[in-house]
C-alpha cells in the first residue's frame, strides 16, 4: 500500500513540475509531501514572457533543488535499511 501512495505522489509531483517546466524525472524521484509544498512555492520557468536566459536559470535552480531532495531521500532510504 505504501507503495502504491508513493508512486501517486511521486506522478503527481512529476507532472507538476513538468507543468511549470521543469525536469520531470528529476521531482518524481524526489517526490515527497515537502517535496509538493516546495514545489508549489517554486516560480514557473516556462512563462512566454521571460527572457530565455531567466527561464534557464529557474529551470537550472529548481531541477538542482530536485536533485538535492531526490539524492537525500536515497540517502535517507538507504541509511534506513541497514
Amino acid at each position: 500500500m505504501f507503495l502504491l501512495i508513493w508512486l501517486v505522489i511521486s506522478f503527481v509531483t512529476g507532472a507538476l513540475a513538468a507543468r511549470k517546466g521543469y525536469n520531470f524525472i528529476l521531482w518524481a524521484l524526489a517526490a515527497g509531501i515537502i517535496e509538493l509544498i516546495i514545489l508549489a512555492f517554486l516560480p514557473f520557468a516556462n512563462k512566454s514572457d521571460q527572457q530565455p536566459e531567466e527561464q534557464a536559470r529557474l529551470k537550472q535552480t529548481g531541477n538542482t533543488v530536485a536533485g538535492v531532495l531526490a539524492a537525500l531521500g536515497i540517502i535517507m532510504l538507504v541509511v534506513g535499511l541497514l
